[in-house]
């Protein structure tokens, strides 16, 4: 498999026998983008009975899932707040949140962080938000709870995950599965 990070995470869940597990997905899916990872986890939990909530800093784009996909729990607000105001534990984190600066981001998606959250897309930017966002929730995984990373790349030197994967390989955490673009970890 060396598609996206919620394709491996779909993979995963599916191998397991479960109901009422909690599905944090923190960076939903763009409108009209061809890989669609809230609407996918949507139908996924609506079938195997998952707590889903789908979390966003574009409050356009919580709208746009809003009217796609009735009922979805699609929550504006920066992904490493939500996850410290959290309460209870979680059996999947997908986080694939702030872009990392790849050259290419479309100046309609460049705007989007300007309105939102006024700053640019930048790797630094991109390292510290997601390493907040496991800082403030790896106590709140749950024992053999799984966290993936999408857009993580060779030995996790460039990506999403720079910072945040070496804390939690120092914190209790183990490499589950690796793609070419994507990461799994589960809780020791």
């Amino acid at each position: 498999m060396n598609g996206h990070g919620h394709e491996l995470l779909i993979s995963l869940i599916k191998e397991k026998n479960i109901e009422n597990k909690t599905l944090i997905e923190i960076g939903s899916s763009r409108a009209g983008e061809s890989s669609d990872s809230s609407g996918i986890f949507y139908k996924l939990s609506k079938l195997k009975k998952i707590n889903f909530t789908t979390v966003d800093m574009d409050g356009l784009n919580c709208e746009k899932l809003k009217n796609t996909y009735s009922g979805i729990n699609s929550i504006h607000m920066k992904g490493e707040d939500f996850l410290k105001e959290f309460e209870g534990n979680i059996d999947f984190l997908y986080l694939d949140a702030f872009d990392y600066d790849h050259g290419q981001h479309s100046s309609i998606r460049k705007s989007r962080y300007k309105e939102e959250m006024n700053c640019e897309i930048k790797d630094s930017l991109c390292h510290k938000m997601h390493l907040d966002c496991v800082v403030n929730s790896y106590k709140k995984i749950s024992k053999d709870g799984i966290i993936v990373f999408d857009d993580v790349f060779g030995d996790f030197s460039k990506g999403k995950g720079v910072t945040a994967i070496p804390f939690l390989l120092n914190n209790g955490f183990k490499l589950l599965k690796k793609t070419a673009q994507c990461a799994a970890f589960v809780r020791e």
